[in-house]
């Protein structure tokens, strides 16, 4: 056979061998449910390593985050409790359209307004870092499941809004903030996720109030040992154990209707993966995490030592009694006056938030404190300081208030680490803070107490009216001058030795 003759018969095997691939490559397939599950799992997982690390090793630190370990399950429970019951009232176009538009407006807006720069502190309280996963899962739950199929997990979206992290830690700050509050909280919201799962079921109401009695008994009980356990293990043992008594026990007939989902070729799963990668290399990381390792140590009598400085006065002002309930037990918020020996004129505040756990004051950064609208211009790793301090620049312009009488001040805030008195171990997060208006030097913000009105909605309603610059304002270095130059002179007193 010649040449030419060879290259006749190879040109139609390749040709083939091309067709054959593209056609298996578009070919409709039937995925198996627990494929699609894992196909949405894995992308996202692929997607937001860092934010989902972030969170863990948060909740490692001891951030009252610790519940979201649970919002899989959850999310899991309700999807396959709404999958497979009976449609009911067919979703018709008209209604698709409005709640597509609603959907898109809403979490468009939510990403855009939350994820600027100014908003830092309300972004970390409420971990926005979280809105695109649940972005990412639902177009991918589109894609294995359907459209229609994946509206009508409208419940799933629902709950996901109660278990945002600014709505269980304010909502327990509120009840006091304790233990036994938090685990109270997150076994509510354990009957919710059952609640909705049990959609159009006879058992719905008698299931929830039982899983709603020993969740909150197996709270009590446990919390007194271990605040996780308390936290985590009711909720577990009683939503797998209804779960499998509504949907696997003998004698439940499964619905086939949602095993018929719609066929996908291997480019859904090419799209996917790319989406992921996407999300990997474009969304911004989210804020470090907070390691005990690199923290400078503070002495256990600084606050002490530095009251018996010749250079300094130091007076306690005010103790908040909110502070154990944001900042858990053994957690305090003290403001102190700060009056430099020699210079009446040059008066300063020190606010000291002091926790048992590191990762609960990871949950409140930037200038959360002092809510304000508009927020504070925030500047990480403002400055290093002698023994390892780092500090973060917080402060607000002429530009930036509207009356006379609005505080307008400057801060630097660190983080360390020491020992309490009864010889346990503490973080505290402390801020310095001046006046800028020289005939007020006592005209600074309080710390107040984080709320939904001063960490939400009033940042939107503002952005919404006004729109600002968030860069840092150079002009005003000299307080941030000042403040540097008075934090190093306390670093600089004896009780700091390296």
């Amino acid at each position: 056979m010649t040449t030419e003759q060879e290259a006749h018969v190879q040109a139609p095997d390749k040709e083939n061998l091309r067709t054959r691939i593209s056609r298996s490559v578009r070919a409709p397939r039937q995925f198996t449910l627990t494929g699609r599950f894992l196909l949405t799992a894995g992308t996202t997982t692929v997607a937001f390593a860092p934010v989902i690390s972030a969170n863990f090793f948060a909740a490692i630190d001891g951030a009252p985050t610790l519940y979201l370990v649970l919002l899989p399950m959850w999310v899991l429970m309700i999807g396959y409790g709404v999958g497979q019951v009976t449609q009911g009232r067919v979703i018709d176009d008209k209604e698709l359209d409005w709640i597509a538009a609603l959907v898109i407006c809403v979490v468009a807006i939510g990403c855009t307004y939350m994820a600027i720069p100014r908003l830092l502190a309300s972004a970390t309280l409420w971990h926005i870092e979280l809105v695109p996963i649940f972005a990412v899962v639902f177009c991918g739950c589109i894609l294995n499941f359907g459209i229609r199929r994946a509206f009508r997990g409208w419940r799933v979206l629902l709950f996901t809004a109660f278990c945002f992290p600014g709505t269980v830690v304010l909502a327990s700050a509120y009840f006091g903030g304790t233990p036994l509050v938090f685990s109270l909280v997150v076994a509510g919201l354990n009957t919710l996720a059952v609640w909705f799962a049990m959609v159009r079921r006879p058992v719905r109401w008698g299931l929830s109030f039982a899983v709603a009695v020993c969740t909150v008994l197996g709270a009590v009980a446990l919390t007194p040992l271990s605040s996780t356990a308390g936290l985590v293990v009711p909720s577990i043992v009683t939503s797998c154990c209804a779960a499998a008594y509504a949907f696997f026990r003998p004698g439940v007939h499964s619905s086939g209707a949602y095993l018929d989902m719609p066929q996908r070729s291997l480019i859904s799963v090419f799209v996917l993966a790319l989406v992921a990668l996407l999300a990997l290399a474009v969304l911004p990381d989210p804020a470090s995490r907070m390691r005990e390792s690199s923290m400078a140590t503070a002495p256990t009598d600084w606050l002490d030592s530095l009251a018996d400085s010749n250079s300094f006065n130091l007076s306690e002002q005010e103790r908040f009694d909110w502070g154990p309930a944001i900042l858990g037990p053994g957690g305090s918020v003290v403001r102190y006056e700060l009056d430099v020996a020699g210079d009446p004129e040059r008066v300063m505040f020190l606010d000291v938030f002091t926790a048992r756990s590191a990762g609960v004051l990871s949950s409140f950064r930037g200038s959360i404190w002092y809510a304000s609208n508009p927020p504070a211009r925030v500047k990480e790793k403002f400055a290093e300081l002698d023994h390892g301090v780092v500090v973060v620049g917080s402060q607000n312009g002429t530009d930036e208030v509207s009356t006379p009488n609005e505080p307008l001040w400057a801060a630097l805030g660190w983080t360390w680490k020491t020992q309490s008195a009864d010889d346990g171990k503490v973080f505290q997060r402390v801020y310095l803070m001046m006046s800028k208006r020289a005939d007020e030097p006592r005209n600074v913000p309080r710390p107040k107490m984080p709320t939904f009105e001063g960490t939400v909605l009033g940042p939107i309603d503002w952005l919404a009216r006004q729109q600002g610059s968030a860069e840092w304002d150079s002009g005003q270095e000299k307080y941030m001058d000042t403040l540097v130059e008075t934090l190093e002179s306390i670093l600089a007193s004896g009780s700091f030795d390296d």
